[in-house]
């Protein structure tokens, strides 16, 4: 981040709503949602999605996520008069926190990562990615004994499980924001960098022994 420079953040949203049974798209104030669920999600298969909800409990595993855009990504460069950090860095973001019931005074994971833009994801309105805590594919990596699994993926079960110390039911939510930075105005000289979030969700995991 240059000196000089302002950034206002936006807040992670708690609900994951969905369109309805034909669809599991829905697009709110601009603001995509996230899917989640114990199978994978390929993209328009989404007749062949069975296990697609918000809430989870130990043993399951969360496989997969699918999140949807507002638009495409090309869509969105002409958003910021004075930048947009797709247009003009090649840059967009995932941040992905996972807290214990005590929201975000109880984090337990805080994940941010930077991903390229570039006219092969331009047209992109939607994206899949791993949590599945077996498989090295996955966005989620950690070397943090209490939230690793053996393939150095976080395994949101193990780290709820650490977090709550024997006190069960524990629970847990896992959100995602995926996000680029814009600026419309400044103020004295230095932009105004917004956060312009374009996909979130979050998802409920229990622990119960």
């Amino acid at each position: 981040m240059e000196p000089g420079v302002i950034v206002l953040l936006s807040t992670l949203l708690t609900s994951n709503a969905l369109a309805g049974p034909a669809t599991y798209r829905h697009v709110e104030d601009g603001v995509g949602n996230c899917i989640w669920a114990t199978h994978s999600l390929p993209k328009d298969q989404e007749s062949s999605y069975t296990d697609v909800r918000e809430q989870f409990t130990s043993p399951e595993k969360i496989i997969e996520h699918r999140c949807y855009y507002p638009a495409r990504l090309d869509e969105l460069l002409k958003e910021g008069r004075l930048s947009n950090s797709m247009r003009d860095q090649g840059k967009y973001w995932s941040q992905y926190i996972l807290t214990g019931p005590g929201g975000e005074l109880d984090q337990i994971v805080n994940i941010r990562q930077p991903w390229d833009y570039s006219s092969g994801v331009a047209s992109f309105d939607q994206t899949r990615a791993i949590l599945d805590p077996g498989n090295s594919a996955c966005v989620m990596k950690s070397s943090d004994p209490k939230t690793a699994s053996p393939s150095g993926c976080v395994d949101v079960e193990k780290a709820l499980r650490s977090a709550a110390k024997g006190k069960y039911p524990y629970t847990g939510h896992l959100c995602l924001d995926i996000f680029f930075e814009k600026s419309d105005e400044a103020i004295a000289g230095s932009p105004v960098l917004v956060v312009r979030k374009i996909s979130a969700g979050c998802t409920a995991y229990t622990v119960t022994k």
